[in-house]
C-alpha cells in the first residue's frame, strides 16, 4: 500500500481546551468518544457548525453508495498526502466493505477501474 505515513511537515494545530471542545459542542460532546479531529474542528469555534455540515454532507448524505465515498477519500488521501485521512479511512473503507484489493488501489498511482478495482485495466 502506498499511502502516506508520516507527514514531512512540522506544523501542527493543537487541541483546543477540554472548556471550549464542551461549549462549542454543547450536548453532542462525549469526551470518551469524540475524534481528535471533531475537536479541532470545536476550535474554530463560530465556523464549528459550517464544518460540522461539511462532515454531515460527507458522511450522511442520501443516496451515497458508503464504498465510492470512502474511495473517494481514500484518493484523495492519496493524492494529497494526507496521513491522518489515509490512516482513519482505510479502517471506515474496510467498515464500508471495500475490499483489501480495492483499498490498496486507492493507495496507489494512477486510475483505478470502476468494474475491477486494480490500477492497470484494459477495461
Amino acid at each position: 500500500m502506498a499511502y502516506p505515513t508520516a507527514y514531512t511537515s512540522t506544523v501542527a494545530i493543537p487541541l483546543p481546551s477540554e472548556q471550549t471542545v464542551r461549549q462549542v459542542m454543547g450536548n453532542s460532546y462525549d469526551p470518551e468518544k469524540t475524534l481528535n479531529v471533531l475537536k479541532v474542528f470545536a476550535g474554530t469555534e463560530d465556523m464549528y457548525e459550517a464544518t460540522i455540515g461539511i462532515v454531515k454532507a460527507m458522511f450522511v448524505a442520501k443516496g451515497i453508495d458508503p464504498k465510492i465515498r470512502e474511495m473517494i477519500i481514500l484518493r484523495a488521501a492519496k493524492v494529497l498526502n494526507a496521513p491522518y485521512e489515509a490512516q482513519a479511512n482505510v479502517r471506515m473503507a474496510k467498515n464500508a466493505g471495500l475490499s483489501a484489493a480495492e483499498i490498496d488501489a486507492a493507495g496507489t498511482d494512477g486510475p483505478v477501474c470502476r468494474v475491477c478495482s486494480r490500477v492497470q485495466c484494459d477495461r
